[in-house]
């Protein structure tokens, strides 16, 4: 039977990246302290979705007692290794946000390199944590894990994606 998950805390966190993203982008002048600001409602959204994201990981993976207790901590020190890189992406997204408005090939290099580096580094997470899981669960469980994970990515990204314009 499929599980279907809900993503409940998105709307409300996207919002606020939005919110951070037009603050920055329209208020280049007061750059610092605009982008201290935008960076506060970035990670305070990221916060929410962080306490969001264990619960729905919880309600989607069937785990008994002993699975659980192991399960946990690695999670745990997957996901804080995984928040250097939601911190390297929303650094990222306040970068784009103060040159989007004169975007050009020389300003556009940096956040190209920067954006495949995450990328790379998000999947090389995944591969160092896949034989870690595989030592605590079965592999059909982290198979699912992966799976649960990879979904809440995508919503995550796509959510995310909406805020973003696209370069003209």
């Amino acid at each position: 039977m499929e599980t279907v998950m809900r993503f409940g805390f998105l709307p409300s966190t996207f919002a606020l990246i939005g919110l951070a993203l037009q603050t920055v982008s329209a208020q280049v002048s007061d750059s610092s302290e605009t982008r201290a600001r935008a960076a506060s409602e970035i990670s305070q959204g990221v916060a929410r979705m962080e306490a969001s994201r264990q619960e729905i990981v919880a309600k989607n993976l069937t785990l008994n007692a002993s699975e659980a207790e192991a399960f946990w901590p690695v999670y745990r020190e997957y996901r804080f290794e995984v928040g250097g890189l939601q911190d390297r992406n929303t650094k990222l997204i306040l970068d784009y946000a103060e040159v989007y408005q004169a975007m050009d090939a020389a300003a556009a290099k940096p956040l190209l390199k920067e954006w495949f580096s995450i990328r790379k580094d998000e999947l090389k997470i995944k591969d160092k944590y896949r034989p870690k899981l595989e030592k605590v669960l079965p592999a059909d469980k982290v198979l699912r894990f992966f799976q649960i994970d990879n979904r809440l990515d995508l919503a995550a990204k796509m959510k995310l994606a909406e805020q973003v314009p696209l370069v003209e």
